[in-house]
């Protein structure tokens, strides 16, 4: 079921935004996202609005759907991302521990940590192999 927000802004909310939007010194995400907010108020439809922001149908609806259940803070806002630290798993941790890393330890480290879902991970992923690789050039085979 797809449910339609409907977004009605009080004069504050309304001068807030336009003042947010008229500053020049917020960040660009916050900045759409009032855009987003005071098309919607004026009654523009979502693909309307975002073809003139340049955002995704899907991120005019989630705005929308943040004004109405959160207020205009947790629409404006970014909420808290999870840390993107890497961690060796348990097992490989223990065995290279308990015996001192191996080249096989190493590598099933390397293959052990998390799949790769952005151009950051990937950067995080091969910076926590180098620092596997490190240990291996005191390890004999």
């Amino acid at each position: 079921m797809n449910i339609r927000y409907r977004v009605t802004l009080s004069s504050d909310e309304r001068s807030q935004l336009l003042t947010l939007i008229a500053g020049g010194k917020a960040a660009v995400r916050k900045v759409k996202r009032a855009q987003i907010l005071l098309a919607a108020a004026a009654g523009s439809t979502d693909e309307a609005i975002a073809a003139n922001v340049g955002v995704g149908t899907a991120t005019v609806y989630r705005t929308k759907e943040r004004l109405v259940t959160g207020g205009l803070d947790r629409a404006l806002n970014e909420m808290a991302r999870p840390s993107g630290q890497l961690h060796v798993p348990l097992t490989v941790s223990n065995r290279m521990v308990s015996s001192g890393p191996s080249r096989r330890d190493l590598r099933a480290a390397a293959v052990e940590l998390p799949v790769i879902v952005s151009s950051q991970d990937a950067a995080e992923r091969a910076h926590a192999v180098a620092d596997l690789a490190g240990c291996e050039a005191g390890v004999a085979e």
